[in-house]
């Protein structure tokens, strides 16, 4: 039962079902197992239908409302997303450090790609990570195609601005400015973003997407079928079903969870391995460090994400 137990377990965790409750339910399991005599996927399911289960019956829905598919809150991603990006400037010092020395030149061009590097690094994970969670995943492929601008926009400035020393920077001043942004992250408590989204009907579609990451044309199908219900109701929407988050939670319940590609370990590997690619290229044609100091800070960031979010 140990395998299965250790599965449950993390699919428990990834259903928002604190340790406390895990612990009780597992010992349910074993209880039941131990008298029945049946083997506890016999009994009842694979470790990820338990887990669902048990999270829709036991964690109240407003506590599972503001989870997604992985059990992360809205609270913990933006979190992890801060500390991450300081996380990034600190590797990226490292990385300066041992290639240049203490004092980095300046140049125009080294500074424009760093910065909007940077940018684009932080508006990916801002948009691969946060956008949809929050019930907004028809822009993430605008949010997107603005990265990919930035990066653009950033390989212009390494090939095409001047290359001319215009002064140096401290790495210890970076470093102390990584470490404040660490800081920042492990302390700040986020406020919810606003969606703007007055539709209630729309907004629990793109909940069911974004954060449960039900297919869109399920999402669409099952939030028409409340505003059917609500037409021939005739009440309001919160009197009927209540608030968007806590009804898209409790019909996530019974849905099968199918996310986007792009969210996958694969996908997640083949990105790193390009970036690496990318930046031997670079570094090698262009004798500049500045692409592999940005690639392996990129590679850092993408590898220490939680594998709940990679995943």
């Amino acid at each position: 039962m140990s395998e299965w137990d250790d599965r449950a377990r993390l699919a428990l965790a990834r259903n928002g079902v604190g340790r406390e409750l895990a612990d009780t339910v597992l010992d349910e399991v074993e209880q039941h197992c131990s008298e029945s005599g049946e083997e506890p996927e016999t009994a009842f399911g694979t470790p990820e239908e338990f887990a669902v289960s048990v999270a829709v019956e036991r964690v109240p829905a407003a506590e599972r409302a503001e989870r997604d598919r992985d059990g992360m809150t809205a609270r913990s991603r933006r979190r992890v997303l801060i500390i991450l990006l300081g996380v990034q400037v600190l590797v990226l010092c490292l990385v300066l450090w041992l290639e240049v020395g203490l004092m980095v030149p300046l140049t125009l061009a080294g500074s424009v790609g760093a910065v909007l590097g940077i940018a684009a690094a932080a508006g990916a994970m801002v948009t691969g990570f946060e956008l949809r969670p929050s019930g907004r995943p028809r822009a993430v492929v605008w949010a997107f195609a603005g990265v990919g601008v930035l990066v653009v926009l950033a390989a212009l400035a390494f090939t095409t601005l001047p290359k001319t020393p215009i002064g140096s920077l401290p790495v210890p001043v970076v470093a102390a400015l990584g470490i404040l942004v660490v800081w920042w992250g492990s302390r700040y408590e986020p406020r919810a973003l606003n969606t703007g989204a007055s539709d209630w009907e729309k907004r629990l579609a793109g909940l069911l997407e974004g954060r449960h990451d039900i297919p869109r044309r399920r999402a669409a199908e099952l939030a028409a079928e409340a505003g059917q219900h609500l037409a021939a109701s005739g009440n309001t929407a919160e009197e009927e079903f209540g608030p968007a988050e806590e009804y898209a939670a409790e019909l996530a319940g019974h849905e099968p969870a199918r996310p986007p590609w792009w969210r996958s370990g694969r996908a997640q590997n083949a990105l790193m391995a390009a970036l690496l690619l990318s930046a031997v290229v670079f570094d090698v044609a262009d004798e500049d460090t500045t692409w592999m100091c940005l690639a392996l800070s990129l590679l850092f960031a993408i590898a220490a994400l939680p594998p709940r979010v990679r995943s």
